[in-house]
């Protein structure tokens, strides 16, 4: 990478914390968000976050919530003003048909986040609907914006909700959520979770501080709903395309995994074959990170929430892998649809 980039703060609002600090801790002591809820008449497991009943009037209302917290604590104490920083924000997928789909687009809601929280965003502040793999494909612009010297931050992540209707409907049919009669399903969960970035260190939370050393992306074709199992050729492209793009790093040099994988049959088979294909150095143990068994699957908000995880732990001082090894994560992130993205996170 041509100038370092920097993890320099972050926001995030889920079931198991009202801040990023919160929920980092909880994820690390291995606390689950997880309880019985029957939203739409069934009883089904799933992380929800204690609001009063005002603040879930519609979807696009509590994604609008959910943002603003993350958003104000990820800002809170920067010195800059924020129409030098850009807002890429991850909103849930079209296909998903979520009940805020049409209501959300690249001017709307920001104007409406921009109101809500009396801030003006940096003109090209924007939202994004292709999955958690994209807020990478969102780092990738935002450093270049960063590079080129057009804003001074940039504020990425993504907000969205598991718990409504057509998302449970269509999850239940496919029997991919988790239930009695299967172990091997996901946990419907919402949040919204953000990252600071910047290639200055002058601003930076110490509790979230790390730096971006490289970026992956990749297309799977056999993905959750296709016919065919996927043989992981995507995340291996995007793990690949992450340790090329820094150029000093090898597979070897990796420490330890954040993943975004949520349970579910399908990622666990994906997993279980692009993991020996790409991590190929000899190693007695390769800790991961799951933040789901914790919060559950946050969608389009759990790709910046993993880099949340591997920049606390690395700034911290007590990321998952053995002592004397480099202190370097990688961070496997991968959309319900195609996307899937790879970003290494270090200390140093």
């Amino acid at each position: 990478m041509r100038r370092t980039l920097y993890i320099v703060g972050g926001g995030a609002d889920t079931p198991e914390g009202l801040n990023a600090a919160q929920t980092c801790a909880a994820i690390r002591a291995g606390i689950s968000g997880f309880g019985e809820t029957q939203p739409f008449g069934l009883s089904q497991i799933a992380a929800r976050i204690p609001a009063k009943r005002q603040l879930r009037k519609t979807e696009t209302g509590w994604l609008l919530n959910l943002s603003c917290k993350a958003i104000e604590e990820a800002i809170d104490g920067v010195e800059s003003e924020t129409n030098n920083i850009v807002l890429l924000i991850a909103t849930p997928e079209s296909f998903r048909k979520h009940p805020s789909v049409g209501e959300i687009d690249d001017t709307g809601y920001i104007e409406r986040i921009q109101a809500k929280i009396g801030k003006r965003f940096h003109k090209v502040s924007c939202t994004f609907n292709t999955g958690a793999a994209s807020v990478l494909k969102g780092l990738e612009h935002g450093r270049k914006l960063l590079l080129e010297g057009s804003a001074q931050m940039v504020l990425l992540g993504g907000v969205d909700s598991y718990v409504n209707e057509e998302d449970f409907s269509r999850l239940q049919n496919a029997g991919r959520i988790k239930a009695e009669d299967n172990a091997q399903g996901m946990t419907p969960s919402e949040g919204a979770s953000f990252v600071l970035l910047s290639t200055s260190t002058k601003y930076h939370n110490p509790n979230f501080f790390a730096l971006i050393r490289g970026v992956g992306l990749g297309e799977e074709k056999n993905t959750s709903v296709s016919k065919s199992y996927s043989l992981g050729d995507g995340m291996l492209e995007a793990l690949t395309a992450a340790v090329g793009d820094d150029g000093q790093l090898s597979e070897a040099d990796i420490s330890f995994v954040v993943s975004n994988s949520n349970g579910e049959r399908y990622q666990a088979w994906e997993s279980m074959i692009f993991r020996p294909r790409f991590y190929r150095t000899r190693r007695n143990f390769l800790p991961i990170q799951y933040p789901a068994m914790s919060v559950g699957d946050l969608g389009a908000a759990s790709a910046a929430l993993t880099l949340l995880v591997a920049a606390n732990s690395l700034s911290k001082g007590y990321p998952p892998s053995t002592v004397g090894i480099r202190q370097i994560a990688m961070c496997e992130i991968a959309s319900e649809g195609s996307g899937r993205g790879a970003c290494l996170v270090a200390r140093e």
